[in-house]
């Protein structure tokens, strides 16, 4: 009977443990007994049968991917009978016998790598159900304690699915336990990569450069969750495994994208240089587009609206901050860029401009009067710096808002998502739209937000597991709405990691392999504004979301051919995914002994990122081009969809950019390039004379002595600017994602050192440069067309002078962007740019 609190309680002697529902007593109960389950492959011990029949379901996944069970049991039964506490040996004939009975599938591809190296491998294959957890499947098993199972079945709930080859299947974690948790240090050190994790990753084993003879097996792991339906094929339906991928020696690989298809994409005219009725052809127009990156599907689409009372809790926050301006004055509830007119535009500019780049926030369900004031303040102020005059007001109200959010009763160790997002968007408001002050604080709380993500459920939450279409849509949708908005969290927090990391040559907080959970949904899914409208575009989804690191390692593992159909959110993160592994695999370049593990050298490992970022932009110059016809086809309002190009087109060249500025950072030292150009402060410290010397020195012989190596860099850089010119007039344009204007800033760096370090046979002269823009148009186009190793042996007319006006335009378009670290950049660049020599009808506005 239970006892009065209502808990069931184990009547054992000296066990006492209790339990909210009698089923979980009953089965704890089992714990007690002599319980005789044993697996017959293994010879794994349990006194559970549910424990038995989970363990065996993990065998029949394992096999299905093509792995070895990984499992951490301390008993074990011998072919006496006895129960010991060290695994068995297993004989021979048992073995040979149960390979002999199987089913021999097809090769798949091989699972994540394991922590012991004894264990046999057996291909069997199965698709009967298995049991999983929610959150932590086979917790119990991998601890091997039958009790720790009581504790978790009195906190979660147990549902039993069917092994699926789809993405379905991969929801859980299951299929990255190994990788994840070889053994308890890892699995409670998160943030530090093993050597386990990149020999999955990297897969050398299944890289043709790396053996003599052909590879045989499947090409990538997880393939049925990588590679996905074709649009004809009907939603949620899946070829079978090992239909999907293409071997490298068939003629269907060798018509994939390779260097020259991206060529041929660059060769062909912009959307902005193609005549509207060029791209217009007989095909039936779509309407809407399927996908529109940087702005709304639904420009009409209503916004959130604020009302007199929700004004008033926001000044409530503001008012018990007392922020000043810069005069001194305290920040008054009737301030006139803070009435509900004010108020109104900035969380419209918010949506519009913020939102849509880095879609964080659930408009649909997103509503201001039951929204946590600070969260609502947090909006409201970012959407305040896209306005020019209302950015200070913005800024200052800032500098004493993150006191606030810690003071919430709200904030804690394990804090609800909207403090989370409060925290998120803070920060990013203090690095990316603030002064150096700003940048500073931001930096130094960046690493609580990471400890308190890793602390929720953010990284590993898997909102698709919640979709059915014979439950309560409204509620489903708001559940699920509230899931994607978490997951979303955490992989945006690392997509500023990591631009901060590698661009900015900060620490990197958060690795790739903490981001166990799916890519983000289509946005005609998460735009959806009814739960009607959302269950309809989650059916007509050519597929779910793949899981993250699945779709990464098809990138690292050279010869993948084929892979899903990606949105665009999706490309991004994986890119910054990719960036992620170098930046760690630098680390381990400058911290090892020349050997990173399973025979990757400290030199190959870059051959193998470059591979994967040029694989990366085949595929997205194809989704590029896909999706800009898509949206020159549509019909309806035509100021709407020349919007639409436009922002669809200033995210093509911010990405554009951002590729070549990884690919420049494996080849040039961007610290010393900056400090070359005559930086007089990084990463918050000063550069002294000998800090300058040393930089000279290696960007000298960079320049010189590692020439190839330089001129890459050089031809990457120029890629970046070229990105980023409006060809109607030259203007270089940046748009609303924040790393653009660095790229700019790193590509300019790189050609001005490039050139500057080398040895010129020209004739320097005095003449000016008449037309800064044609200056920079001609430098760009020599560039971009020659090949890299061109550029070590021509060089231009103009000598060292040669960057003066491509330089000066640059200056010239980045002195507009109120962001502190972008006008520090650029008052680098200004010293670089003889403007005696530059015509006065330029103007440098500045």
């Amino acid at each position: 009977m239970p006892q009065a609190n209502g808990r069931w309680t184990c009547d054992a002697e000296g066990c006492g443990r209790s339990f909210s529902r009698h089923e979980h007593l009953q089965r704890h109960v089992l714990n007690h007994a002599e319980g005789d389950h044993t697996c017959e492959r293994c010879r794994a011990h349990f006194k559970r049968p549910d424990l038995l029949e989970r363990h065996l379901a993990r065998h029949r996944q394992k096999d299905a991917e093509g792995g070895t069970l990984m499992t951490r049991k301390r008993l074990w039964k011998t072919s006496e009978g006895r129960v010991v506490t060290k695994r068995p040996a297993l004989e021979e004939q048992q073995s040979n016998s149960a390979v002999n009975n199987s089913y021999q599938a097809p090769a798949l591809p091989l699972s994540p790598p394991g922590s012991s190296s004894d264990l046999t491998i057996s291909p069997t294959g199965s698709n009967e159900a298995t049991t999983r957890l929610v959150q932590q499947p086979d917790q119990a098993e991998s601890f091997g304690d039958p009790f720790l199972q009581d504790s978790l079945d009195d906190n979660f709930f147990w549902e039993t699915t069917a092994l699926s080859s789809g993405p379905e299947a991969a929801f859980g974690s299951g299929p990255f336990d190994d990788i994840f948790a070889p053994d308890t240090a890892s699995s409670f050190n998160m943030p530090y990569t093993t050597a386990s994790n990149y020999n999955w990753l990297f897969d050398l084993s299944l890289d043709p450069s790396m053996a003599n003879t052909g590879i045989q097996q499947s090409t990538a792991v997880f393939s049925q969750f990588t590679t996905l339906d074709s649009p004809s094929t009907a939603p949620h339906t899946r070829q079978p495994p090992q239909a999907q991928m293409v071997p490298m020696h068939s003629k269907q690989a060798q018509n994939q994208p390779n260097a020259v298809a991206v060529k041929q994409l660059d060769a062909l005219p912009s959307p902005q240089q193609r005549p509207r009725d060029s791209v217009i052809d007989d095909a039936s127009p779509i309407f809407p587009p399927s996908e529109c990156p940087m702005s709304l599907l639904n420009q009409k689409q209503k916004l959130p609206f604020l009302d007199e009372l929700t004004r008033e809790r926001i000044m409530d926050v503001i008012e018990h901050a007392r922020p000043t301006l810069p005069d001194g004055s305290v920040v008054m509830f009737d301030n006139p860029r803070l009435s509900l007119p004010c108020m109104q535009t900035y969380l419209d500019l918010f949506f519009t401009r913020f939102n849509v780049a880095y879609p964080l926030i659930h408009a649909a369900t997103f509503f201001p009067p039951e929204t946590e004031p600070i969260l609502l303040t947090t909006i409201v102020l970012l959407g305040a710096t896209y306005d020019k005059d209302s950015h200070q007001l913005a800024v200052c109200i800032h500098d004493v808002l993150r006191p606030q959010i810690f003071a919430n009763p709200a904030f804690s160790a394990k804090p609800e998502l909207w403090v989370l997002q409060a925290i998120l968007l803070t920060e990013c408001l203090g690095k990316s739209r603030g002064g150096q002050r700003q940048h500073d604080m931001s930096h130094l709380f960046h690493g609580l937000l990471i400890n308190l993500i890793r602390r929720s459920d953010c990284q590993t939450v898997q909102p698709e597991s919640l979709v059915h279409s014979d439950a309560d849509v409204a509620s489903q949708w708001r559940v699920w709405a509230e899931m994607e908005q978490k997951k979303r969290l955490a992989q945006l927090c690392f997509v500023w990691d990591v631009q901060h990391a590698v661009l900015f040559s900060q620490s990197l907080c958060m690795s790739a392999f903490e981001l166990r959970s799916t890519l983000p949904c289509d946005q005609a899914v998460w735009e959806a504004d009814t739960p009607q409208a959302w269950m309809e575009a989650w059916k007509s989804q050519q597929h779910s979301p793949p899981h993250l690191l699945a779709v990464l390692k098809t990138y690292l593992t050279t010869h993948v051919t084929k892979r899903a159909n990606l949105n665009a959110i999706s490309r991004i993160i994986l890119l910054h995914g990719l960036m992620s592994v170098s930046w760690d695999m630098t680390r381990r370049d400058q911290t090892s002994l020349g050997l990173l593990g399973n025979g990757l050298s400290a030199g190959s490992w870059r051959d193998r990122m470059a591979k994967a970022y040029e694989s990366w932009k085949i595929d997205f110059d194809h989704f590029a081009a896909s999706t800009g016809t898509n949206l020159m086809r549509c019909t309806g309002d035509l100021e709407a969809q020349q919007y639409s190009v436009q922002r669809f087109e200033s995210f093509v060249a911010a990405y554009a950019a951002l590729y070549h500025a990884a690919q420049l950072i494996l080849l040039a030292e961007i610290l010393d390039l900056q400090i070359y150009a005559g930086a007089r402060h990084i990463l918050g410290r000063s550069v002294s004379r000998t800090d300058y010397s040393r930089s000279q020195k290696v960007v000298k012989r960079w320049a010189n002595e590692d020439a190839t190596k330089a001129a890459k860099a050089a031809w990457h850089a120029a890629h970046i600017l070229q990105a980023s010119v409006r060809h109607s007039d030259s203007e270089i344009v940046v748009g609303d994602l924040f790393h653009h204007a660095w790229t700019l800033i790193l590509g300019t760096l790189t050609i001005w050192s490039f050139y500057h370090s080398r040895p010129s046979s020209q004739t320097e002269d005095d003449e000016p440069i008449w037309d800064a823009k044609e200056h920079m148009h001609q430098q760009l186009h020599f560039m971009t067309s020659a090949s890299p190793e061109t550029l070590t042996t021509v060089t231009p007319a103009a000598g060292k002078k040669c960057t003066a006006g491509l330089t000066s335009v640059v200056v010239s378009s980045l002195a507009k962007i109120r962001w502190g670290v972008i006008h520090d950049g650029t008052s680098v660049l200004k010293g670089l740019v003889p403007w005696r020599l530059i015509s006065e009808d330029d103007g440098r506005m500045l």
